[in-house]
């Protein structure tokens, strides 16, 4: 189960960039961000480049957006996909509207079998024990904590989704972000980051959109993002 989480590395791009950024938002006496109001109409909705995105909303939050179709899923026999093995049936356990994905694991040094946790789920709706597709809150596992790690924060304070659709998987953290966007200046915030450069407290880019198309450019290195927009049921 190590080996799994240790080669799923198919997540958000933001990742990569929790570096030096540029000047520090606004935040209250609680640690919360102090809105500016500023929120391009024309930006709000979904962005993907087909691995990654973002989502973001007229609130002033933005969501990430991870595509794990590649490593992980459920399969016409049955069996779930975690990055390559095939965990049997038996190892899907659903309990009304939860549901569990585990693995059995033997510690190499001390010969001790225990259960580890890759997913564990609340149905939003009723479980379609055939196929699994539907929408699920992630409550905890392995993947969670993965991507907690990934993100450099805890996962208590995570709100985490997760779509399935036959072959597509879709991890979706909520709200993970605040966000002000105007003139072509975008400014990405979490109080709760822990950055390369502990002095940072955000992520400024430029952006401009052409039709559906969103390109993104870090202020710090000059690096570019490109999203195509996401039509919305």
């Amino acid at each position: 189960m190590k080996r799994i989480l240790l080669n799923i590395i198919a997540v958000c791009g933001i990742a990569a960039v929790l570096t030096s950024c540029g000047d520090k938002p606004v935040y209250d006496e609680n640690g919360s961000r102090t809105s500016s109001g500023k929120i391009d109409s024309d930006l709000v909705g979904m962005w993907s480049n087909g691995n990654s995105g973002y989502k973001f909303d007229e609130n002033g939050k933005a969501s990430l957006i991870m595509d794990f179709s590649s490593i992980m899923g459920f399969k016409d026999d049955g069996t779930f996909n975690a990055n390559g093995q095939q965990l049997d049936k038996d190892k899907i356990v659903v309990d009304g509207d939860n549901i569990r994905i585990y693995n059995d694991f033997t510690d190499p040094e001390t010969g001790v079998e225990s259960e580890v946790d890759f997913l564990v789920m609340k149905s939003k709706g009723d479980i379609d024990t055939g196929t699994y597709n539907g929408s699920y809150e992630v409550l905890g596992g392995g993947l969670m904590e993965f991507v907690a790690s990934r993100l450099n924060v805890d996962s208590n304070i995570l709100t985490v989704e997760a779509d399935f659709a036959d072959d597509s998987a879709i991890v979706n953290v909520l709200d993970f972000l605040d966000y002000d966007a105007k003139d072509g200046e975008l400014k990405m915030f979490n109080p709760n980051f822990s950055y390369v450069n502990e002095e940072a407290d955000g992520l400024n880019y430029t952006y401009t959109i052409d039709g559906d198309n969103l390109t993104m450019i870090y202020a710090d290195t000059g690096g570019k993002e490109e999203y195509s927009r996401v039509k919305e049921n």
